[in-house]
């Protein structure tokens, strides 16, 4: 999947348990773009690309599932 697939995909997921609309998907992509927002100013080539791949997106939008509720599956 693209990056942005991904991040849709996500924020569809954790919206099922606390449905906020797209303010969940503005949190998943600044989750996305902290790091790069932070490294941008130290590039060495300030004309550069990046590339945002699903699994990056994956990789740094993980941490959101920790904050889901899962009590009121349990028994």
């Amino acid at each position: 999947m693209n990056a942005i697939d991904e991040m849709a995909r996500i924020s569809v997921e954790l919206n099922e348990e606390d449905n906020i609309g797209a303010r969940r998907l503005r949190t998943v992509l600044d989750s996305v773009l902290e790091d790069i927002n932070y490294e941008a100013p130290d590039f060495e080539h300030k004309n550069s690309t990046i590339v945002i791949t699903g699994e990056y997106v994956i990789e740094k939008a993980t941490h959101l599932y920790e904050n889901r509720d899962f009590r009121k599956w349990t028994i």
